[in-house]
């Protein structure tokens, strides 16, 4: 394969009018950005485009975010915050955010622009919990059976050479995430609706 030029989770782009400080989210059009070095405007600089980031959040109010919570960047505010509106969903809360909290952890998902998500309002995510090689009910509080279940692994008993696993999703319900998880495994569940 000769046309592949980089895995695009860093790219090198323009620094807008200001120039751009490291550490800093950037809507670059329809990219958003964590920079990683201050540079001039016009020069090129390396921007961030997926992994946890603490970034300033919209605080008071009912700014709260739970975890897994779809997260967008008010670019007038230069902050994350979990009103979609006209704001660029730029990923998720990676942990919960109080109301007073001025800073909040974000996974950024390398998306920009439109999303899998656009149209979601609800989200949901579990405590951990432990497979039983059996299928488990999680409740999720959503009220409607949900349109997204993401189930991720937090810890394993196994070791990285023999610890195989399965995870499967069963028909999710109206109160219940419906997983079946190997036994001993350690999941969280995020689910959206």
């Amino acid at each position: 394969m000769n046309n592949y030029v980089q895995a695009g989770e860093t790219l090198t782009l323009t620094a807008p009018t200001g120039g751009v400080v490291a550490g800093t989210g950037y809507k670059i059009g329809g990219l958003f950005v964590v920079a990683v070095a201050d540079v001039a405007q016009t020069l090129p600089f390396e921007g961030k485009r997926t992994g946890v980031f603490t970034l300033p959040k919209v605080d008071g109010g009912s700014s709260a975010w739970t975890e897994g919570v779809a997260l967008y960047w008010d670019a007038s505010a230069g902050k994350a915050t979990k009103v979609a509106g006209e704001n660029m969903q730029i990923g998720f809360a990676a942990a919960a955010a109080g109301d007073s909290a001025t800073t909040g952890s974000v996974l950024l998902t390398g998306g920009g622009g439109s999303s899998a998500l656009a149209g979601l309002s609800s989200s949901f995510a579990s405590t951990e919990q432990t497979g039983t090689g059996s299928s488990q009910n999680v409740a999720h509080g959503l009220g409607v059976a949900p349109t997204l279940v993401i189930v991720t692994v937090t810890e394993h008993p196994g070791t990285p050479d023999t610890g195989a696993f399965d995870i499967a999703e069963g028909t999710h319900t109206t109160t219940n995430v419906v997983v079946t998880v190997t036994t001993g495994v350690k999941f969280k569940v995020y689910a959206w609706a």
